[in-house]
């Protein structure tokens, strides 16, 4: 585009140097006449002058109407490009942040992820004081599967686990990939009766669904360990009792959900959830 516009700005140029020289001989040649044939010449010649300058004032104003148009174009081409790319390089931005904040295997959340949930809810505390409950979920006897099955048949598991567990919760809680085999769930207003009910549903469900890989049924369950943020705490101080009533539960025989101590604190906000 650039290269025509210059084109026809040259071939303007060419024209405006024609006129400007046909002017100029005329302006020479009245010149060397008298005065008095001056004056006829000027009459006579007026309605010549136009005729004999109108294609070059109008083929010079159709190039400058040609160069205008396809600045015109070239503008909004290149809006256009624009928008098309920022457009692009937005989806790309969404897209790494996506990466970023979730576990390639199972499309959960991952750790980073949740740690920002949860710091929000926090946040959420402080202001309203609604309590809410953390879950820690860890697969029992995984490593057994990963030496009989492989990595396919334990990849199999993470993923099948991580689309039964989605289906189980609310729209407004969360599940992660904390690591390996184990998962954090994170549930708004619901207290420990609550967190309780749910990760009951959730371990019956894992335990009476089949999985079969390689046209062989693995046996799969999980043990729970709920906990309740319903004070002033640090995050991990919350995950950490999670993660030692999970511990419980391991000793104790797996498969099972075990709460953590909880001190009950006056004027907090709770859900008990009963499902």
């Amino acid at each position: 585009m650039k290269n025509i516009e210059l084109i026809f700005i040259i071939i303007l140029l060419i024209h405006v140097s024609l006129f400007c020289n046909l002017f100029a001989q005329d302006t020479a040649v009245s010149n060397d006449t008298s005065p008095s044939q001056n004056i006829q010449q000027q009459s006579d010649l007026s309605s010549t002058d136009i005729i004999k300058y109108f294609p070059f004032l109008i083929a010079s104003i159709f190039i400058f109407a040609l160069i205008i148009i396809g600045q015109i174009i070239a503008t909004h081409r290149t809006r256009r490009e624009l928008t098309k790319t920022n457009r692009e390089l937005n989806k790309a931005n969404q897209d790494l942040v996506h990466l970023s904040r979730t576990d390639p295997l199972t499309g959960l959340s991952n750790r980073r992820d949740m740690v920002e949930i949860i710091k929000k809810e926090q946040q959420r505390f402080s202001r309203s004081a609604n309590k809410f409950s953390i879950i820690m979920a860890d697969i029992d006897d995984f490593k057994e599967i990963n030496d009989i099955y492989g990595h396919d048949g334990g990849d199999f598991i993470l993923k099948s686990l991580a689309q039964l567990m989605t289906s189980l919760i609310r729209k407004q809680d969360s599940v992660s990939r904390w690591g390996g085999e184990e998962f954090l769930f994170l549930l708004p207003e619901t207290d420990l009766t609550g967190g309780k009910a749910l990760a009951e549903k959730i371990r019956k469900n894992i335990a009476i669904t089949p999985y079969v890989f390689s046209d062989k049924e693995l046996p799969v369950t999980m043990t729970f360990g709920v906990a309740l943020f319903n004070k002033p705490m640090r995050m991990d101080e919350c995950i950490k009792q999670a993660d030692e009533a999970l511990y419980k539960g391991k000793m104790n025989g797996k498969n099972q959900v075990v709460l953590a101590p909880v001190e009950e604190k006056e004027n907090v906000i709770g859900f008990n959830r009963k499902k």
